[in-house]
């Protein structure tokens, strides 16, 4: 799948407003809005196109994870070289539940916030852990594109920005409706083309809170 580039979301920006071409006047407030609404996007689920696949050694119970995991990351963690034949599968556990997992089980919690994440286990030894996770918004602009497999729904996100911009006061509840319409679609059709992974239902996508505009 090609990378969605900043220009690909602003043509669709503009063909929803009725212009033939990018016009430049107020272009880059329009940027802004295609930042604002991918980074909103990719917090309202943990897309398959935006994950990445990393190493990080684990000692002493902790493990740094990469500085490039995005917002509550759903991670799949497994062992590297563990020099045994079985696949040793870390399972995620909350906080509040940490204290119900004990050594031998492989269960693992998150501390930290977006930018500096560490992976906690009571695991005892060292290990070097492969971690499958969703990657933050870039900073999308003319060279860095974005692997969304969507580029009208990042249009859709920046055009409700933008309906406020030109005016304060506006009715964006159309403009919302039809970008969240929009986004439990992608989000459906990633969901049945998941390979080998159990999915949320359909009822619990819907359900996640995918964020105010702000």
């Amino acid at each position: 799948m090609a990378n969605i580039t900043q220009t690909d979301i602003l043509q669709d920006m503009s063909y929803l407003l009725g212009e033939q071409t990018i016009p430049t006047t107020g272009i880059e407030e329009r940027k802004a809005f295609v930042q604002r609404a991918l980074e909103r996007t990719l917090r309202a689920h943990n897309f398959e196109d935006v994950k990445a696949i990393a190493t990080v050694s684990l000692s002493g119970g902790q493990a740094t994870l990469p500085s490039d995991i995005g917002y509550q990351p759903d991670l799949d963690v497994r062992v590297v070289n563990s020099g045994s034949t079985d696949d040793y599968i870390f399972e995620r556990v909350s906080y509040e539940d940490k204290d119900n997992a004990v050594q031998g089980d492989y269960k693992y919690w998150i501390t930290g916030s977006e930018g500096s994440y560490t992976l906690n286990t009571y695991e005892a030894g060292d290990y070097t852990l492969s971690v499958r996770y969703s990657q933050k918004a870039p900073s999308i602009n003319a060279s860095i594109s974005t692997t969304f497999p969507s580029s009208m729904v990042l249009a859709l996100g920046a055009m409700v920005y933008y309906r406020q911009s030109e005016n304060p006061l506006a009715d964006i509840a159309q403009d919302e409706a039809r970008y969240q319409q929009e986004l439990q679609e992608v989000i459906s059709r990633e969901i049945r083309n998941r390979p080998n992974r159990r999915g949320k239902s359909i009822q619990e996508v819907f359900n996640v809170y995918t964020g105010d505009v702000d």
